[in-house]
Order: C-alpha cells, then structure tokens, then sequence
C-alpha cells in the first residue's frame, strides 16, 4: 500500500497478445484520453480497470499523492511511477481521501492509503 494517495494514473503502451500480435485498445476503466500514440485512463474515485483478458498490457503506472491536511506546515505529496508493467485482467484502483486540514496551532490529518491491483 502506497500511504496518501488521490490519484492513479496509467498509460497504455501497448498492447500484445499471442505470438507478439498487437492488438488496439481493449482496457476500459476510469477516464480515458488519448494523447499521440497513448490511452491514457486516470482515477481519482475507486473504480475497476480491465484489460481484454486474451492479452497482457505494457504501461506506466503513475501515483499521484494528495498528502494529509495542512495547517501548520502545510500537506505533504508524493508521487510513485512504475515503467514497462504488465496488468491483464481485472485490475481495481482504490484511492483514498486526503486528509483533512487542522484547526490553527494543530497538525492536519494523514490521508487514506491509495493502491493499484498489488501495487
């Protein structure tokens, strides 16, 4: 689990399935745009990304953090990209709500934990 997270973002590559066939796009789930020669589906509620279960999908997996709730000292944020991962199937991302801010003189609340499938 990746601690503090409000979005996921993927970025399909390419997509292969037997014997190196290329197939089009056949993953569905969150907003999907194109940009070139990339589909890209982004999350920032929960929700399920499926990939055409007859074939593997190369992409990069960006996590983007919300950090936890400012008030003194401000939030925090992170991020974590993952390159060349192979996701088939049934994949869900959860992604949790950023924490909520402090009153004056106290820290804010940490966010929930975001994840993608095992990651």
């Amino acid at each position: 689990m990746i601690n503090k997270l409000t979005s996921i973002c993927l970025v399909s590559l390419l997509m292969l399935g037997a014997a190196g066939t290329t197939y089009g796009a056949v993953a569905s789930g969150g907003t999907i745009t194109t940009n070139g020669a990339y589909t890209i589906h982004a999350f920032t509620n929960s929700g399920a990304f499926t990939v055409n279960p007859l074939c593997s999908l190369a992409c990069e997996v960006l996590i983007v953090a919300g950090g936890g709730g400012g008030a003194v000292g401000g939030g925090g944020a992170g991020g974590l990209i993952l390159t060349n991962i192979s996701v088939s199937g049934l994949n869900i991302a959860t992604i949790g709500a950023g924490g909520a801010g402090g009153t004056w003189g106290a820290a804010g609340n940490s966010g929930q934990d975001s994840s993608f499938s095992t990651i």
